[in-house]
């Protein structure tokens, strides 16, 4: 726009910076047109760069894709999905999982304990109830003169012991795990361990305290290796477990005559 030479205050001055900003303006212009240009360069440049990778990186993509199909997966594009699953699934182990693991080990530690606690109990009461039992069986044979003995033999009834472990060998046996010449080995365990021994070793690989020495089912009952290794596997399920520690093997009164004049009873 031309500024009138006349009724403006300072014409001349403005004239003068109306002329050099439209200087600056074509400066502008021009150096807009010099980078379209220069950027149509740069594309023309970049492109056959652009068409030499991106022939080889699909030349490597097929080739990756036949290495991946051979385990399974399709494309490259599958395996960096399956990568971001991945980490998605760890990130939430660390942050969810882990936090919530420890919490239930911390319970199933207290619950383990409260469980170690019953079994010391239960093992104190079958022995104060044996003793009272023994003590009365005395009693009786110091009021009888000795002509009638009564004793107690400690959970000397334990047919119910044997037909659990029957019945729990059988529900652990397999085609390569299994006990041979079955019936004569579980008899002989159940004439020599508790429920509780018996418990104690298969939670301890076939070690037990018996008598107050350190032993194994092999050594004390006679039975092979391969038994023993077998029910130490009921160990792994804790009810199963539990379906043996809480067998009752009530204790037997044993009474004994002895004749006028006989000294064996």
């Amino acid at each position: 726009m031309e500024i009138p030479a006349e009724g403006v205050a300072e014409g001349e001055w403005i004239r003068k910076w109306q002329g050099e900003i439209q200087k600056v303006l074509n400066d502008i212009e021009a150096a807009r047109v010099a980078l379209a240009k220069a950027a149509d360069r740069l594309v023309g440049v970049d492109k056959p760069y652009r068409k030499h990778w991106t022939a080889k990186l699909d030349a490597y993509e097929r080739q990756i894709s036949e290495r991946l199909a051979k385990i399974g997966i399709e494309s490259p594009k599958q395996l960096r999905r399956e990568v971001n699953n991945r980490r998605t699934k760890v990130r939430q182990i660390n942050t969810k999982t882990k936090p919530r693991l420890a919490k239930v080990n911390e319970e199933i530690k207290r619950l383990e304990i409260g469980r170690q606690n019953l079994r010391t109990q239960l093992r104190k009461l079958n022995e104060r109830i044996t003793t009272a039992r023994r003590n009365k069986a005395e009693e009786l044979t110091k009021s009888l003169d000795d002509r009638i003995i009564v004793s107690v033999q400690e959970a000397g009834d334990r047919s119910q012991l044997l037909n659990e472990l029957r019945e729990i060998s059988v529900e652990i046996a397999s085609q390569q795990h299994k006990i041979q010449n079955r019936e004569p080995q579980l008899q002989s365990i159940v004439d020599n361990v508790t429920p509780l021994e018996l418990a104690e070793a298969l939670r301890n690989s076939g070690h037990l305290s018996h008598g107050g020495e350190e032993t194994t089912l092999v050594e004390l009952c006679g039975v092979t290796t391969n038994t023993q290794n077998v029910l130490c596997g009921i160990a792994n399920d804790i009810l199963l477990l539990n379906r043996l520690e809480t067998v009752d093997a009530p204790d037997v009164p044993k009474i004994k005559v002895r004749r006028e004049g006989e000294e064996n009873n």
